[in-house]
């Protein structure tokens, strides 16, 4: 009776998520899809993205008046993924999730994922709720907040961060406003911000060149190095 309530118990904690096994049992991701989608964005100044699993690269081009995007999705021969991009009043909501069934899926062999490209006028603000994959943003100077659960991070030439990351290293470098990052784990390297860098972080390495301002709020486990900070220098525990 006991070896019964544990199963059911775990089974209930993990509703919705994706467990790897080996073996001829559960699905298999095997189909390979590729999709185009653009948007008009001469009304829009915030693109939302609620992403599931997969690599998003996202490019910023001055006078692009839509988004462009383009998709390379593995998915099992059912094809149960949601890949969508809308317009709501003045933002683009892209949808990019798979496993939209409800409840525990077994995956045999590589589950599924969506890796996306897209460009965007390079005024766009960003926020993207991730749950995992390398993230890659170059040329866009609008705001950017992240809320990512795993992978590499890496911004390049955009307007003002906010990052809040569960496990992956961070790049940031030339920013023209201010960067604030809570971090659970992984390497940071900030370089080049016009404005404050606020950081709490669980473990990694911290470093950080160039920045108008710099408060470390918690430097968790790791090295720091700072350099080339112009103004005041706020190091916590």
């Amino acid at each position: 009776m006991l070896k019964k309530l544990v199963v059911v118990g775990l089974a209930m904690a993990m509703s919705g998520c994706v467990i790897h096994i080996d073996g001829n049992s559960g699905k298999k991701a095997t189909e390979h899809v590729t999709e185009s989608l653009t948007l008009n964005a001469q009304e829009i100044s915030l693109l939302t993205a609620d992403l599931g699993s997969g690599d998003i690269k996202i490019i910023g081009v001055e006078g692009l008046t839509e988004i462009q995007l383009s998709a390379k999705i593995l998915t099992t021969p059912e094809r149960n993924y949601r890949l969508t991009l809308e317009k709501r009043g003045n933002k683009a909501e892209l949808v990019a999730t798979q496993n939209v069934e409800v409840g525990l899926v077994w995956y045999s062999g590589n589950s599924p994922r969506i890796d996306i490209e897209m460009k965007v006028p390079s005024t766009m603000a960003l926020n993207l709720d991730d749950d995992s994959g390398d993230i890659e943003i170059t040329n866009v100077k609008g705001h950017i907040e992240i809320e990512d659960g795993s992978g590499d991070i890496g911004l390049l030439n955009t307007g003002s961060v906010v990052i809040d990351d569960g496990s992956g290293s961070i790049d940031i470098k030339n920013v023209v406003g201010n960067v604030d990052i809570e971090d659970g784990s992984g390497d940071l390297v900030i370089a080049n911000v016009s404005g404050k860098v606020k950081i709490s972080d669980g473990s990694g390495d911290i470093d950080v060149n160039g920045a108008e301002r710099l408060e470390i709020v918690d430097a968790g486990s790791g090295d720091v190095a700072i350099n080339n900070i112009r103004g005041s220098v706020v190091v916590g525990d």
